[in-house]
């Protein structure tokens, strides 16, 4: 069909240039042409499109309620209320820092002014709102656009554009062309265990999620009997259970309610794969993997083309309802839906509202048309393995995480300007990155605590702060990534970024935040602006297991006493510290049975303490069977607190009576 450029200029948003024009089109995947005039301007625009029929008194009318005018409103200018000048900005944040412009590095930027210079613009665009517009409405500070209200006494008889040619009657669109989510939970084997494919329009304004429950009752008694009976076991760094002792089904929900379940049971901690995303006419399937634990709750999050705001008053009413059983007492009727799965929930939600706000205000003041496309993402909680020489043994607690896997939008300077557009995307990047540890932290501040998240962009925030030097990184300066201390894994993917043309941003060592231990790092697309704000890593390192102190304290001074004397001195020394370290554990070990606790106790002092003092004599032969032993023993230790882990306090609680 072919239309007025002039009204297609105000259809997709206001645009005041054509090539803003075709590349909004362009980025929704809609087919377009531009005709001119003999003097090349823009006249009409082709472009591919869809409309409706209805049968009225046995006539089909075309009808295309998609196509109207708009009277676009510019709202306040926020610009002029911060009065501010960017280039006096950039002097007073960089005046005291190190600034290498040559080599792209940074040292020292000045965050305290940083901070200090967005609360007063804060207090600057509030006092102007109050004094010239007190009673201002949200739409009235950003802008909007209302619909050009057009009227006829008749339908009309033919759709209002130049010309019209229909390729394909359909009284429904095929399923080619509908629009899908679609959600796989695999093995790293590519093992399929559940598969879901449903319609994304269906799922606008719903909640999805996946959970896994106990498979069997007995599973269900196995799992109260071995969680924590008490707020401090709960928040004890022992808060753990033990990996594979309980099976647990897979179970997809949408709005709480089981659609679909998956084909085996899997042990409480074993590592599965989930793979989501979109169905797309133009691309097809376009899906991202990311790992998941057996019995973590991960909600899932589609911010379709904006969050309805039904939703999220109805899970404001939810959150009051529950908050109000809770204060009462009255729990019983509560499901972990309506307390961790509701809380998550909340968040992914409420992350992607907070997202679609700075995208319209950030739009608004750079005069960028911006349109959301389909997005999903989740927050869910974690669940931490330790492995025993590759056995896993304890399935613990780990916090939350949120993953936002995709976060897409259509944009356009209203301009065309590449520069402006390049901007917006780098800021709404930023924006939404540091929102996915402020969220969190923001839903679980209580004012008595002072929770702490991490985000790429907060992870820079902490470096900076420590004086750590920050890199961008490009092909020109490649060699300054040998200066960076980042896990293998991240330094794979940064370098494979750098040869393919990306920039990226850096940190130079990695930050610890609460037990979170890790880098920041931000992949630019120099040409567009978009970009991947990542975290690696994991807990803080240094920390040993109960299970690897045993592993250490026989074989750490075992190899020493094959070895030269300086080295013996130092095993001695790593394993004897490791065996008061176990001892003191061994002392507070309780597991409701003295015998048990003696058992232990005495395997320590044969398989322990023995082959230690055979150690101190520095016999070659005796070192060598020292080193044997002790290997054995902590075969023999590591399966008996195994075996113990697995079955729970099994042993009798007095010592077996002698016939």
């Amino acid at each position: 069909m072919t239309k007025p450029a002039c009204q297609s200029l105000n259809w997709v948003g206001g645009v005041r240039d054509v090539e803003a024009l075709q590349n909004l089109l362009g980025q929704g995947g809609v087919p377009n042409v531009l005709i001119t005039d003999h003097n090349g301007i823009a006249k009409r625009l082709k472009m591919e499109h869809v409309w409706a029929e209805a049968q009225i008194e046995g006539q089909w009318v075309a009808l295309d309620p998609s196509f109207k005018q708009y009277t676009h409103e510019e709202g306040i200018d926020l610009n002029a209320a911060m009065d501010t000048d960017p280039d006096q900005l950039y002097a007073a944040l960089t005046a005291a820092a190190d600034v290498d412009h040559e080599n792209k590095t940074v040292r020292g930027l000045d965050q305290a002014y940083a901070a200090q210079l967005v609360s007063e613009l804060e207090k600057k665009v509030e006092d102007y709102i109050q004094l010239n517009h007190p009673n201002a409405k949200f739409n009235d500070i950003a802008g909007g656009k209302k619909i050009v209200k057009a009227e006829a006494e008749v339908l009309p008889v033919a759709l209002p554009y130049i010309s019209v040619v229909a390729s394909q009657p359909l009284a429904q669109l095929p399923s080619n062309i509908r629009h899908k989510f679609g959600f796989t939970l695999n093995d790293n084997y590519l093992n399929t265990y559940l598969n879901v494919e449903m319609s994304l329009p269906a799922l606008a304004g719903k909640t999805l999620a996946l959970h896994f429950t106990p498979a069997t009752q007995a599973d269900i008694d196995m799992l109260n009997a071995k969680l924590p009976q008490s707020e401090s076991e709960a928040t004890s760094s022992n808060a753990k259970l033990p990996y594979g002792l309980i099976q647990m089904d897979a179970e997809f929900l949408v709005d709480t309610q089981v659609v679909a379940t998956g084909n085996r049971s899997f042990s409480l901690g074993e590592e599965l794969n989930t793979s989501k995303g979109f169905w797309t006419p133009r691309f097809g399937w376009e899906k991202t993997d990311s790992p998941i634990i057996a019995g973590e709750y991960q909600a899932i999050g589609i911010d379709y083309h904006g969050i309805e705001l039904g939703m999220l008053a109805d899970l404001k009413a939810k959150n009051a309802a529950v908050s109000q059983q809770l204060g009462t007492g009255n729990i019983g009727t509560l499901t972990k839906h309506d307390t961790a799965g509701l809380f998550l929930q909340t968040g992914i939600h409420s992350y992607y509202a907070m997202v679609n706000l700075q995208q319209t205000l950030l739009a608004k003041s750079t005069k960028i048309v911006n349109y959301i496309q389909p997005s999903y993402g989740t927050f869910s909680t974690d669940l931490s393995v330790s492995y025993f020489f590759g056995i896993p043994r304890w399935v613990s607690p780990g916090g939350l995480g949120m993953d936002v896997d995709r976060l897409a939008n259509n944009a356009e300077a209203a301009n065309n300007c590449l520069d402006d557009w390049r901007d917006y995307h780098r800021k709404t990047g930023a924006v939404s990155s540091y929102l996915e540890n402020l969220v969190p932290e923001k839903m679980l501040d209580d004012g008595a605590n002072n929770p702490q998240g991490v985000s790429a962009v907060k992870a820079l925030g902490i470096a900076g702060q420590q004086g750590q030097k920050i890199y961008t990184l490009t092909d020109s300066n490649q060699f300054l990534f040998s200066e960076i201390t980042i896990d293998d894994e991240a330094r794979a993917e940064i370098n494979s970024a750098i040869v393919s043309g990306k920039d990226v941003i850096v940190h130079e060592k990695p930050i610890s935040v609460v037990g979170w231990t890790g880098s920041g790092y931000i992949i630019t697309d120099p040409v567009t602006g978009s970009g991947a704000y990542k975290i690696s890593g994991g807990e803080n390192g240094g920390y040993v297991g109960d299970e690897m102190a045993v592993y250490f304290s026989f074989i750490g001074f075992g190899i020493g006493l094959i070895s030269t004397p300086l080295s013996l001195m130092v095993s001695l020394l790593i394993a004897g510290t490791l065996l008061i370290e176990l001892w003191l554990d061994l002392m507070v070990y309780d597991n409701g049975s003295e015998f048990c606790r003696d058992m232990m106790v005495s395997l320590f002092v044969i398989i322990g303490i023995l082959p230690f003092l055979l150690g101190l004599a520095g016999l070659p032969i005796i070192g060598f069977l020292g080193l044997y032993i002790g290997i054995m023993a902590g075969l023999v230790v590591s399966r008996a607190l195994e075996i113990i882990s697995l079955t729970g306090s099994r042993c009798p609680n007095q010592r077996p009576t002698v016939r």
